[in-house]
């Protein structure tokens, strides 16, 4: 049926693109059966096709392989359609889409035949062909077109002057049948009403049935996610224009007196702007908001509306417990909504969050208070409280299923509610750190184009709501998401409002197409650890998906590895903290790889499971002093594995056995830091550091390999690899303990240079050629093509993390007193959406290899985050 669906789609589109237009007739919706879920009445076939053609959705769409395919299949269809008939004029059409079947819809075309003059034509010819067949139906007949080529078959029936089309034959007999009704939809005052209003100077008007459409949404979509469509109103009548970039659509919502409806709460209750907008943070997928004048006014009618649909129990229930009715009431000032947020799980309720205006916040603590549990969060300078049986759902409407648990905050004017303590947190972080919805081009200027107030707000952005859409929609009905998400993510984003006037909603609609991407930082997902984080996460690779996975650890020695989505795939307690990076290995040479790290006692290597490998872990023979680290250095997985326990220098083979033959087993001081290894021209150089600020360099076998002209005494056990042209030209660097430049050449000559460096906290790095240094608050970069000064208004801690990023690369820096990280792009900048929360650390990634790169945070609270950097 997909396929069959799609070429009508496309022989309609092929329809209108060849042919001009005359003005139309209005009788062609007689044929329409009352079930249609929408109908377009194309009142311009010319300029609907032109605009749209010119749309950036169009192009963008033009150059996938999919709608290329789809547009070369759709015109054999025409071209074995019409052969031998040329059709140069076609009048107004009408699209209907209807219920053909138990679980099966259809599209119905509906034209007024004296509009169409080549149909005689185009009749004789499909005689003439021998494609049709005729059979008779309450005294019309029905025709059925085969097309051998293209394996496609619709069927034809002309009555009263209409000729009607579908390639499901029932929706043709329903349109005769509906011919001959008394009652149809033109009789329907509520959509007669609406019909008068459409401007028939618009290429389209769009007519949207409620009831059928959540019928169509409940038998698609999970249990619970649309009931309230049907119940919405009763039709919309919108006129569409296009514009370059956006589809842009106005009307009128008709609400009967006699049909319970949602929107017919708001009559004699003005709108108000929709102020919790300004709120939503970025990494929301949908959001809806409700605004009113009078929130005493919106209960009764609300009540009353429960009553009508039998669903007033449990208010009633809470109505005659005053006080806890209160809790809930008493304080709500002009608005209320939720936002979903971005997740990529299928629990949306539980990436949800809602914001309610309060008109006194001390009036809103208190009564929210008495129904919170006793403990209290205190987060920086926000206060969190839990409630366990909470209201807000059957006060405020199924909109807050997810509240029954939940945890509340007050920031501005709002009460701000979500189902898990974590979610809290990230709004304040998020609104904090500038990081909302608001600062998105996109969202603004759809804001900017609909008026600022509204009774029903919805808007939703991809590619987050094609996520939060796959979530909802079955199993079995979902292929179509899936498998074409390339060309749903070519709409942007989407904004639906309306706002009531006695009988009618005047609504809008704007569909904003892709145009290019938009630089943000956005939440995708956060976790929370059993306790605090101490290690910052560090990115492993998950050799059979050949993903990228997330490991850290917490106080209680915990190591976790995290998946790309979020999910925690294994913890795992050890003896201690881990003190050194976490390595990959490939211990028995068949790409299966495992974990390599030590802590103060014992040299751990773990499988993919979070096992102990065989041989693991090691007892060191003391307290480790330096970080292990291993080196391969042919590249044949010939591993060596060093680390350092006082002066005693240690080297094991992959299988956790010692090597013999390493000649440097004792040093003259402590060694620290992590031993270095570097290749050039041919030669291994491998660094081991000293407590006392000096660096050995030695060979594979231990012995030494560069006898330095003068003593060292380096700042940090790091050397930076600058390579010449030779061995001779090329040099280690580092800083001195009083702020000179090392040079360290490899015939062993020491060159120092004084650079003005006089702070013993200053810190330099090099990198891709490029000096950096950190100094107090300030961050100075000199090199090829990277030159800029950064000074932080946030005390900064002793940390340079730096991240490859293309062309150029971007540096992080983080503030343990803020709990605060940035990334400075190539232009000195902080990048959009900074600072995040984070003071553990924090890596970066394209963890499941989509073409975006993911900044994976630790925070000393305990949470892990992962912000998508689009």
């Amino acid at each position: 049926m997909i396929r069959f669906v799609r070429s009508t789609l496309l022989l309609f589109v092929l329809f209108i693109v060849s042919c001009t237009q005359d003005r139309g007739a209005e009788d062609v919706l007689q044929a329409v059966p009352v079930n249609a879920a929408m109908i377009a009445q194309i009142n311009d076939a010319s300029e609907a096709t032109e605009h749209t053609m010119k749309t950036r959705l169009w192009e963008r769409l033009d150059s996938t392989a999919y709608l290329k395919t789809s547009m070369e299949e759709g015109s054999d269809i025409w071209d074995e359609l019409t052969a031998g008939v040329a059709v140069d004029k076609v009048g107004p059409i009408c699209v209907s889409w209807h219920e053909s079947g138990a679980n099966s819809y259809d599209l119905l075309i509906t034209l007024e035949k004296s509009k169409h003059i080549y149909l005689d034509e185009l009749y004789m010819r499909w005689a003439q062909a021998n494609i049709d067949k005729a059979r008779e139906y309450d005294g019309h007949t029905i025709v059925e077109i085969q097309l051998p080529k293209s394996g496609v078959s619709f069927y034809v029936a002309e009555a009263l002057g209409l000729v009607v089309a579908s390639q499901s034959d029932l929706l043709v007999e329903d349109a005769l049948r509906q011919l001959k009704a008394k009652v149809g939809l033109l009789s329907d005052p509520v959509f007669q009403s609406l019909h008068g209003t459409a401007n028939r100077k618009d290429p389209v008007n769009l007519y949207i049935q409620y009831a059928a459409l959540g019928e169509w949404a409940q038998k698609r979509m999970k249990a619970g996610s649309f009931t309230w469509l049907d119940r919405g109103a009763e039709w919309t009548e919108l006129d569409l224009a296009f514009k370059s970039d956006r589809m842009i659509a106005s009307g009128l919502t008709q609400v009967s007196d006699s049909i319970a409806n949602y929107m017919s709460l708001f009559r004699g209750n003005p709108a108000r702007k929709n102020q919790l907008l300004d709120l939503l943070p970025n990494n929301t997928a949908a959001v809806a908001a409700i605004s009113f004048e009078n929130f005493a006014s919106y209960q009764r009618e609300y009540e009353t509306l429960l009553r009508q649909l039998n669903r007033s129990d449990k208010l009633l229930v809470l109505k005659d417990q005053s006080q806890r009715y209160k809790a809930y009431t008493s304080w709500v000032d002009t608005e209320f909504g939720l936002a979903l947020l971005e997740n990529p799980g299928a629990d949306w309720a539980s990436s949800s969050v809602g914001l309610i205006k309060f008109r006194d916040k001390r009036l809103a603590e208190q009564a929210l208070g008495a129904e919170a549990e006793p403990e209290v969060i205190q987060y920086d300078d926000f206060v969190i409280r839990k409630i366990e049986k909470s209201a807000f759902q059957i006060v405020f409407g199924r909109m807050y299923k997810a509240m029954n648990t939940c945890y509340y905050t007050t920031y501005r004017d709002y009460v701000v509610i979500a189902p898990d303590e974590l979610i809290i947190k990230q709004f304040l972080n998020d609104n904090r750190g500038g990081r909302t919805l608001n600062d998105d081009p996109t969202f603004a200027s759809l804001r900017e184009e609909l008026s600022n107030k509204s009774h029903v707000f919805l808007y939703a952005e991809n590619p987050q709501a094609l996520s939060l859409l796959q979530a909802v929609t079955r199993t079995e009905f979902a292929e179509g998401l899936t498998s074409r998400k390339e060309e749903w993510n070519e709409i942007a984003a989407l904004g639906w409002q309306m706002e009531m006037e006695d009988k009618a909603a005047h609504t809008q609609l704007i569909v904003r197409f892709r145009t290019e991407e938009q630089v943000e930082t956005r939440l995708q997902w956060a976790i929370t650890l059993d306790t605090v984080a101490t290690y910052a996460p560090v990115i492993v690779k998950n050799h059979y998906s050949k993903r990228y996975e997330v490991m850290t650890q917490d106080a209680a020695n915990v190591v976790y590895l995290i998946d790309s989505k979020g999910d925690i795939l294994w913890r795992r307690a050890i003896s201690g903290q881990i003190t050194s990076d976490i390595h990959q290995v490939d211990r028995y040479k068949n790409g299966k790889l495992q974990y390599l790290f030590n802590t103060g006692n014992k040299l751990y290597m773990l499988d993919r499971n979070g096992k102990d490998v065989d041989g693991f872990p090691i007892n060191l023979p003391g307290q480790a002093s330096a970080q292990v680290n291993v080196f391969d250095y042919d590249n044949n997985r010939n591993y060596r594995i060093f680390l350092a326990c006082g002066k005693r220098v240690l080297i094991y083979g992959a299988d956790g056995q010692p090597i013999l033959g390493w000649e440097f087993a004792q040093a003259p001081q402590e060694v620290i830091g992590s031993p270095e290894l570097f290749q050039i021209s041919g030669r291994d150089y491998l660094a081991f550091f000293l407590a006392d600020g000096q660096v050995t360099l030695r060979n594979r076998r231990g012995q030494e390999r560069v006898t330095l002209s003068s003593k060292l005494d380096l700042r940090d056990p790091k050397l930076y690899l600058v390579k010449g042209q030779t061995l001779g030209d090329s040099r280690l660097v580092s800083l001195s303990k009083s702020g000179q430049l090392t040079n360290i050449f490899f015939n062993g000559t020491v060159d120092m240079t004084d650079v003005g460096i006089s702070d013993p906290e200053t810190m330099l790095v090099h990198y891709k050629g490029h000096q950096i240094v950190l100094e107090d608050q300030e961050i100075n970069v000199s090199g090829p093509s990277v030159n800029y000064g950064y000074e932080s208004k946030a005390e900064l801690d002793r940390s340079i993390v730096l991240f490859d990023m293309g062309p150029h690369f971007v540096i992080g820096i983080r503030s343990t007193p803020t709990r605060s990280l940035w990334l400075i792009n190539a232009s000195g900048n902080a990048r959009n959406g900074f600072p995040v929360t984070g003071d553990v650390g924090m890596t970066i990634r394209d963890l499941d290899l989509d073409g975006n790169l993911d900044l994976i945070v630790a925070d000393s609270e305990g949470y892990v985050y992962n912000y998508a950097l689009d």
